[in-house]
């Protein structure tokens, strides 16, 4: 169980990076 949140968390968190990193690039663009 343990595990399987930690698991979570660090997804959650790898994918919270790849959308800051997307925003940033858009707002490069623009």
């Amino acid at each position: 169980y343990i595990v399987r949140v930690h698991f979570s968390q660090t997804a959650k968190e790898t994918m919270e990076d790849k959308i800051k990193r997307l925003l940033r690039e858009e707002v490069r663009k623009m």
